[in-house]
């Protein structure tokens, strides 16, 4: 979970949280958190017609046809 530029609530950032959280020094900082684990359900895969295709570059970034 990226936690860079994310609001835990209207006061706090997601980092300030996770800093006080984890207690971790606030030199270091944290851009994502990967969470481990066994899953509590099985879920169905998405299929191929949940993506946004139109937003998927091939070999370089390009933003103009995304539809925001």
């Amino acid at each position: 979970m990226q936690i860079r530029i994310r609001k835990h609530n209207e006061e706090r950032s997601t980092k300030d949280y996770v800093h006080g959280l984890l207690e971790i020094p606030k030199n270091y900082r944290v851009l994502c958190i990967i969470g481990t684990g066994y899953p509590a359900e099985k879920k169905r895969p998405h299929g191929d017609e949940v993506f946004e295709w139109s937003k998927v570059s091939h070999n370089h970034f390009d933003r103009s046809s995304w539809k925001i």
